[in-house]
């Protein structure tokens, strides 16, 4: 059973949607609750599968999603919901991945003060929380299973100030974080397996004066700039194997 493409794009009188305990529905269709004005909840059944692309995009009063404890999602595809005004959400823990524009926020102003991240997640994709201005704070489970945060993945989320990245990170993709002005400590876990930090992952992170320090595991860092200022790890007779400049950590201040 299916909601169907479009089903319910721009009702603009539809404020809740529930589902009956035993529903058999398991496939939620792309935009099929897009730009509904006044929708404010839902509950995500257990049987759910599948959530289509831009499926409550731009519902911008949307503020409480809530999953099924057993639902068996993967994946929240691309802008599922980009530009929803949501307070809080716990994302399920069979999740695998994050799409592309997943919680981003365009045109309205988000809400949502902590995120976290279950530990099966492998994927958050390009732009996933861009301009997700309200977090501040964002949990990765221990025993993380992620491997890649994609480009702009935590880009101009402005109040966010601290980050764990988990040791099992293995790519961060280019201006991952930038513009997050507020953000002032970023720490590698213990034992980190990370080889690729893409160029100006950190540029534009005013409160950040001081490089974090970069796991040895870092084969690829395609010049790691915080406010215009170019830093390499300690270990760079490593880095001078991939021919990158032979930069010195700056200790200024």
């Amino acid at each position: 059973c299916s909601s169907d493409l479009n089903a319910f794009e721009r009702c603009n009188i539809l404020e809740s949607i529930k589902f009956h305990e035993s529903s058999k529905l398991t496939f939620i269709g792309d935009y099929a609750f897009a730009t509904c004005e006044k929708l404010k909840s839902i509950m995500i059944p257990k049987g759910i599968t599948t959530i289509g692309e831009g499926a409550f995009s731009y519902c911008d009063k949307l503020q409480t999603v809530s999953f099924h404890k057993d639902i068996n999602l993967k994946e929240i595809r691309n802008k599922t919901f980009k530009d929803c005004g949501l307070l809080n959400t716990k994302l399920p823990q069979s999740l695998e991945k994050i799409g592309k524009h997943a919680f981003s926020c365009d045109h309205s102003s988000s809400k949502i003060t902590r995120i976290t991240i279950p530990k099966n997640v492998k994927i958050i994709d390009d732009f996933a929380f861009h301009n997700a201005d309200s977090i501040r704070s964002i949990i990765f489970e221990n025993n993380s299973k992620l491997e890649k945060i994609g480009d702009f993945a935590f880009s101009e989320c402005y109040k966010l100030t601290d980050i764990i990245i988990p040791k099992s990170v293995r790519e961060i993709g280019e201006y991952c974080f930038v513009y997050d002005t507020e953000l002032s400590s970023v720490t590698f876990e213990e034992g980190s397996l990370l080889t690729s930090i893409a160029g100006n992952a950190f540029n534009g992170c005013d409160k950040l004066n001081k490089p974090p320090k970069i796991p040895s595991s870092v084969l690829e860092l395609n010049c790691l700039t915080i406010n215009s200022r170019i830093y390499y790890d300690e270990n760079y007779n490593k880095l001078n194997e991939n021919n990158l400049p032979n930069i010195s950590i700056d200790d200024d201040d």
